[in-house]
């Protein structure tokens, strides 16, 4: 949720894809927070979306899961988590101290996308970078190394669970529990995490192929910054304690009205 009011209410940018510069036209602005400040807000609830998803998994694994030295795991675990939080600010940080001398970059953008130069205010453009190499690889190491440590707390945990059955050391009730609530769990994270991949697929694709269209940058970042909303919903239909209570008072509501309704029509007549 931090990321989408990162996005929807503190900042709400203009990204001016495929170069990285963009415009900051939320509350921040309107404080006058540096837009450095506001970039690296906005990159760091992005990251950590994707460490929420990895401490999820990781939390099932230690819960769920059998293995040699759990007894360090114990101590190390939080360190091990907390060490994903301060690398991203360490690096994001990095990325506003590297940032380029603003006013020779904008007028690089300006020439790269003339168009926007009557619709937006030249002073208003802040960019981050005009040589996006070092930040596309630190981007690719980020996601390929979350996304293999969640690999790999996934498959240890369908090893371990499927490892336990077979020695009968839990029931079968106990492993569909144990499966129904772990698939809710997949599905409860990958849904909305979609919300993030179509987006990112659409930057990357820009800024490889040098392509600017505004209005789907524009689209993309409303898909983006509706991840928590999406992820309320699924979290809500995807449990079944959840699911249950609310279809409960749906009914609920609708047996009131009819029943409000019969009354009044009979006092009528």
């Amino acid at each position: 949720m931090l990321f989408d009011y990162s996005v929807g209410l503190l900042t709400v940018p203009i990204i001016l894809l495929p170069t990285f510069s963009g415009v900051s036209n939320g509350v921040l602005s309107k404080f006058g927070v540096p837009n450095v400040y506001q970039a690296i807000l906005v990159l760091t609830f992005l990251a950590y979306v994707q460490n929420s998803i990895l401490a999820i998994f990781e939390n099932r694994f230690h819960t769920l899961c059998t293995y040699f030295g759990k007894k360090l795991w114990v101590y190390l675990r939080i360190p091990w988590l907390l060490s994903h939080y301060f690398v991203i600010v360490f690096f994001l940080c990095l990325f506003g101290y590297i940032a380029p001398e603003q006013s020779s970059a904008v007028s690089k953008v300006l020439e790269i996308l003339p168009c926007i130069g009557s619709t937006l205010q030249s002073n208003l453009i802040y960019v981050m970078a005009q040589d996006h190499t070092y930040h596309l690889i630190l981007i690719v190491v980020f996601i390929a190394g979350s996304g293999f440590e969640s690999l790999f707390f996934v498959g240890a945990i369908v090893f371990s669970t499927i490892k336990q059955l077979k020695r009968q050391k839990v029931s079968k009730k106990t492993f569909e529990m144990q499966r129904t609530f772990f698939i809710a769990i997949v599905i409860q994270i990958m849904v909305p995490l979609i919300m993030l991949i179509i987006p990112f697929i659409y930057a990357w694709i820009a800024v490889a192929f040098e392509y600017h269209n505004q209005s789907f940058t524009n689209f993309a970042v409303i898909i983006a910054s509706m991840h928590g909303f999406v992820s309320t919903l699924v979290m809500l239909f995807v449990h079944h304690p959840y699911r249950k209570e609310i279809l409960f008072w749906f009914s609920r509501s609708s047996r009131d009205f009819e029943n409000n309704q019969w009354q009044s029509i009979r006092r009528v007549s």
